[in-house]
């Protein structure tokens, strides 16, 4: 893979760099690079039992991107970041506008931790609604099933941040770990705060990152919350995203497991985008299988039966094993019709609701509800 006069140093940990000497143009450190990450994918053996890596690659050229060593290590470290962010076995050359946007996400992130301290972080609600009880109106009172909590940040000076802005950072750090007990602590006092009101008291969902999902006190400061708040535990819908699911099957199986025993509802997000298998189904207590919204915007008149196989397939996963499966991104009434002639009981989407804060949730509450 590289040539003799080439030098492989380890830095620290799992980073290493390799300098590359006298390349006649950046296109040749490019096949360098794609050869090394080749390699590394394919499986070496230890105690014969085969291991499996990746690599993310940053690159920076001399003199054009720095003319110090230090300078070109620092920039290729910069590259280095934005290959892991668009994901594994990628590489990355260093431009200056990378910098810069290395400096605002460092500004970000230090203004998130400011925001968190200010109270600068609230929650909007999107309802899940039943299919079948659904009709146009402008209030969903009696159809809304449960909800969905969404973080949402105001900066003083900024203004709304989207959150596929800050959420990113976030877990890159463990600043995702502070966000998420925000957004527990928050939606466990506006559910104990609707229940006081007498309105009818539906679940509410919160997603919870790999990184939640693998401390190992997250079930302790859920029940904490719990208690704090008053609130039996079968209000609160715990969501986590397919990939994090499966990215350590039997730690994350041991953590629902243990959820699933407080009492906790578990849904499967953005189900469809991951390698699922059954076994990996079979193992988790889940209650319900969000299907991914990228499948359900491919659902409009001139949609073929190939395009509709991946949501038919999980309908029938989800009846199969007795799983609430619920669509996400229902945009119009063509998609909603179609699923619910395809089996699928409840939805959630702009045809429906968009997000809302809680003050204009009141009206949904205040009807014969249903619980998931």
């Amino acid at each position: 893979v590289l040539r003799d006069d080439d030098t492989v140093a380890r830095f620290g940990g799992d980073e290493f760099a390799l300098l590359l000497d006298r390349l006649a143009t950046a296109q040749d450190a490019s096949l360098v690079v794609e050869r090394a990450l080749n390699a590394m994918s394919k499986p070496f053996t230890i105690a014969e039992q085969p291991i499996f890596v990746s690599a993310s690659i940053g690159v920076a050229v001399f003199p054009d991107d720095a003319d110090s060593g230090p300078a070109l290590i620092r920039h290729a470290g910069v590259a280095l970041n934005r290959a892991k962010q668009e994901g594994r076995r990628r590489y990355q050359f260093f431009t200056p506008e990378l910098n810069e946007q290395m400096l605002e996400q460092v500004q970000l992130v230090s203004a998130m931790r400011q925001g968190l301290a200010r109270g600068e972080f609230f929650l909007h609600y999107q309802p899940r609604v039943d299919l079948l009880r659904f009709t146009q109106d402008s209030v969903l009172s009696g159809q809304v099933v449960s909800l969905e909590a969404l973080l949402r940040w105001r900066h003083p000076d900024l203004g709304l941040i989207p959150p596929s802005r800050f959420i990113p950072l976030a877990e890159q750090s463990d600043l995702i770990l502070e966000l998420g007990q925000e957004v527990l602590r928050q939606a466990c006092q506006q559910l104990r705060r609707w229940l006081d009101e007498e309105l009818v008291a539906v679940p509410v969902a919160i997603n919870l990152s790999a990184k939640e999902l693998g401390q190992p006190d997250i079930v302790q400061k859920i029940r904490r919350r719990l208690q704090e708040a008053g609130l039996p535990p079968h209000y609160l819908e715990i969501e986590i995203t397919e990939s994090a699911a499966m990215s350590e099957v039997e730690q994350t199986a041991g953590a629902l497991d243990a959820l699933q025993a407080l009492g906790v509802n578990i849904a499967i997000d953005d189900f469809g985008t991951a390698y699922s298998s059954l076994n990996y189904l079979k193992r988790l207590p889940v209650q319900a299988l969000k299907i991914d919204r990228s499948f359900v915007a491919e659902l409009n008149e001139s949609a073929t039966a190939q395009d509709t196989a991946v949501i038919r397939a999980i309908i029938g996963l989800g009846q199969s094993y007795d799983l609430t499966v619920v669509a996400e991104g229902v945009e119009t009434e063509f998609q909603r019709a179609s699923l619910q002639r395809m089996g699928c009981r409840y939805g959630q989407g702009y045809l429906f609701a968009r997000p809302v804060p809680a003050a204009e949730i009141r009206a949904w509450l205040s009807g014969p509800g249903s619980t998931v």
